[in-house]
């Protein structure tokens, strides 16, 4: 919990930091990056304490940078793909969220599992 409450602001602020053109090349998708960071590091920290849970959030945010990768790149292929690649930006965040819900439900989020400690 610690952790979280001084990770997600910083992460804020350095998304903010990041120079226009890159917000430009990749379609506005920093703005994602506070949560994309977050995931990882709180994925990287419960793997490193050899918690169940880690290597879920770690394989969320691998699928994470792929719908990132589908929601940058929707713009540009829109001529060559007729539908795009925005559906799919949709669907793998739905393959994210699942992983998340279920290494929730697995392995809960008691005292043993809390970050800040």
């Amino acid at each position: 919990m610690v952790l979280g409450v001084g990770l997600l602001p910083t992460a804020m602020i350095l998304a903010a930091a990041i120079p226009p053109e890159v917000k430009s090349a990749v379609d506005g998708s920093t703005g994602y990056a506070p949560a994309l960071g977050f995931l990882a590091v709180c994925g990287g920290l419960l793997a490193a304490r050899g918690h169940a849970a880690g290597r879920a959030l770690l394989l969320a945010t691998g699928l994470f940078v792929l719908s990132l990768t589908f929601r940058s790149l929707d713009a540009r292929l829109c001529d060559s793909l007729p539908l795009g690649t925005h559906f799919l930006w949709h669907l793998v965040n739905g393959a994210v969220l699942a992983i998340l819900l279920v290494a929730m439900a697995r392995e809960g989020a008691g005292p043993e599992t809390q970050l800040g400690r």
